[in-house]
């Protein structure tokens, strides 16, 4: 019997492999995520969204750069603290850079504990929060992307040394936000323009024309390639998240719906999330929260499965974990194709009743043991329903 000829592609690829190593070239059945560690943050329709796991789990990447870029008040800062509580409920550690310093110890402290992380011993050893000094505020100067550079590379290396001492530990890197985030040639060029006209402070009629001329997007482009190029591979090789925050260019004097330093980055993010508010929550005219979507702009980590997010932020508590859940176990097909909406009530300044969780629990206890595992399977999360305002994570079997 005359033996079967190998095709063009398998003797190419096996000239590859014995030439360059085993596994250059690897049959496109073959591919798996590379990812091996992703974060859980309390938010299971957005994980679903985001990033799956070598172990087939969903969450934020770990190892990649994230972007996230949305208008004023949207909830940007409150999803990085929802990261950062994920990080540290599996005794993570968070070093969060905060160009604007809005972070406060009490608004932390508030928001964590609402969350599930009370700890304070674990929130001051392993939350490292990195804001101007008062004197840097004093000369209306902030860190610049230069100078992160230096920090972020000493962290990392410091990170790859404990690694070698107690194992593996999620490490997220939080920069809030890089639109504030000057470079060096942009402080130069302000210091020579002040000394032009007598080192005085000159009011500008109209400042959202003077931000935007002096942002020189130009050098903040540069300055961000290079920060990329030489720290990208630190934090693929020690697993690390970085989150890069970003102001929409609407907000700061560009036209369009883009953020500065998006050209820059966009060769580098893994996941590119765009916040938008769509209105306030009020109670009794009361502000209480707002809802919004978040739309996937870039999953370099999976196909998108999933585009876009609606999302329900309540103030002083983070981001809404049943209106999340609900959304996906909707899409998931329990309920049909109905998306309504889940109202709440306020009952007090920190007791907040759901009106639909009742009627959720019930229809899935109804559920027969094997519908209920193909709820779970096709939701792609491990949760289960309760009637506290917390998601409780359940073993897997």
């Amino acid at each position: 019997m005359a033996k079967k000829k190998k095709s063009i592609g398998d003797a190419l690829s096996d000239f590859m492999n014995k030439s360059f190593g085993e596994g250059t070239a690897v049959p496109p059945i073959e591919l798996k995520s590379d990812v091996r560690h992703v974060l859980d943050i309390g938010l299971p329709h957005l994980q679903r969204a985001c990033s799956k796991s070598i172990d087939d789990e969903f969450g934020l990447p770990l190892g990649r750069v994230v972007g996230v870029y949305g208008g004023a008040k949207a909830g940007k800062t409150t999803l990085c603290l929802m990261i950062a509580i994920g990080a540290l409920k599996e005794d993570g550690v968070v070093i969060y850079i905060d160009q604007e310093r809005t972070l406060t110890t009490d608004y932390i402290r508030t928001v964590f504990k609402n969350n599930g992380v009370v700890d304070q011993a674990l929130i001051k050893s392993n939350l490292i929060l990195i804001q101007p000094s008062e004197e840097m505020v004093k000369k209306k100067k902030r860190l610049t992307i230069e100078e992160i550079e230096i920090r972020v590379k000493a962290a990392m290396e410091k990170i790859k040394s404990l690694r070698e001492e107690v194992g593996f530990f999620p490490c997220v890197l939080i920069w809030d936000t890089i639109s504030m985030t000057s470079t060096d040639s942009e402080l130069k060029t302000a210091k020579k323009t002040k000394e032009a006209k007598g080192n005085v402070e000159v009011d500008d009629p109209k400042p959202t024309k003077a931000k935007a001329k002096n942002a020189q997007p130009g050098s903040h482009a540069r300055a961000l390639r290079a920060f990329f190029r030489k720290c990208y591979d630190d934090f693929v090789e020690t697993e690390a998240m970085l989150v890069m925050v970003a102001q929409q260019t609407s907000n700061i004097g560009f036209a369009g719906s883009s953020f500065l330093g998006k050209a820059a980055i966009s060769f580098a993010v893994s996941l590119l999330l765009h916040i938008s508010r769509k209105e306030y929550i009020t109670d009794e005219d009361k502000q209480v929260g707002i809802k919004g979507e978040i739309r996937i702009k870039e999953n370099k980590t999976q196909p998108p499965y999933i585009k876009d997010v609606p999302y329900r932020v309540m103030f002083n508590h983070g981001y809404d974990q049943i209106y999340d859940l609900d959304y996906l176990l909707r899409r998931s097909g329990l309920f049909g194709g109905d998306k309504g909406k889940v109202e709440i009530n306020v009952l007090g300044e920190d007791n907040f009743e759901y009106n639909r969780i009742d009627v959720l629990e019930r229809r899935f206890a109804k559920l027969p043991k094997d519908s209920q595992q193909k709820l779970i399977s096709r939701s792609q999360m491990n949760y289960k329903i309760t009637s506290k305002i917390d998601v409780m994570r359940t073993s897997k079997k």
